[in-house]
């Protein structure tokens, strides 16, 4: 099994790049950490399948661990590096109730 995670600030691209690759696309943007736990749990183990989950990470590498404990499987993860510029641009144009600024401005994503 193969998990695909995109990593950048909201707006940078990840869901365009998560949509544009092979693979289960699956929108866990905005669940809970218990829906997200849930979900992940639930997947059958199957050698074949590829998922590229979508979810904002402010730890990848927490997530990361948690996927491998969970299940027998590599994890790719591509980090979406886009200007705050740009991505403030790309938010304004979302609606109100999904628009990031303020997380945008502020945070600070550890590029490892």
């Amino acid at each position: 099994m193969i998990f695909n995670l995109a990593y950048g600030l909201p707006a940078s691209g990840k869901t365009t790049y998560l949509k544009s690759i092979n693979g289960i696309y699956v929108d866990l943007d905005n669940k809970s950490k218990e829906y997200i736990q849930s979900f992940i749990e639930s997947i059958e183990s199957e050698q074949d399948v590829v998922y590229n989950l979508d979810l904002f990470l402010f730890k990848p590498e927490k997530f990361i661990s948690y996927l491998k404990n969970t299940h027998d499987c590599v994890v790719n993860i591509k980090y979406i590096n886009t200007s705050r510029e740009l991505c403030l641009l790309r938010d304004s144009k979302r609606p109100k109730n999904r628009q990031s600024q303020d997380l945008i401005k502020n945070i600070f994503l550890d590029v490892n």
